[in-house]
């Protein structure tokens, strides 16, 4: 992944809606000026911008839903996110989520002490069922296809916010 392919989704304030594009925050009142030096007010917020064919899209977003993309697919092609819900080789028993973090003693990586990057948790953390898919476990872009990882939704799709509840 090179510093381009640095995007961001988030849900947007006002619909239930995912945006993806460039994150910002407005600390301040801003304003913002266009070709035509029109003068717009940006309030104090969270956006993202994303492209469109008039140039600039701003979304207004809800910060606690701001995620990053990982730089990986899932085994279908699908963009695997910051906290999206990942399920393995088709088995609703096996569920992760997409975290970013430090983990002492990576499963199958038994010469590392700790890697700090892209990782899978069990879902709902402190799943207790046994499956083939152990974790704290490193996310690679092999593993998304030799165990069909599948993007099942993100966390924050839930209404309740991240409540372990898968539909």
């Amino acid at each position: 992944m090179i510093v381009t392919d640095i995007l961001f989704k988030a849900k947007c304030k006002d619909k239930d809606m995912w945006v993806e594009g460039f994150y910002f925050n407005m600390p301040d009142k801003t304003r913002h000026y266009e070709e035509s030096w029109r003068k717009d007010i940006i309030p104090v917020g969270s956006y993202i911008a994303s492209p469109s064919p008039d140039g600039l899209e701003i979304h207004e977003v809800d910060p606690i839903t701001v995620c990053i993309w990982t730089g990986i697919e899932d085994w279908k092609g699908k963009k695997i996110w910051e906290h999206d819900i990942l399920m393995c080789d088709g088995n609703p028993g096996e569920l992760m989520e997409v975290v970013f973090n430090l983990v002492t003693r990576p499963l199958f990586c038994p010469v590392i002490e700790e890697v700090t990057g892209w990782h899978c948790v069990r879902y709902p953390l402190g799943a207790m069922e046994e499956g083939r898919c152990k974790c704290p476990r490193i996310l690679r872009e092999g593993d998304t296809k030799f165990y069909r990882f599948e993007v099942i939704k993100n966390i924050f799709d839930d209404e309740r916010c991240g409540k372990n509840e898968i539909d």
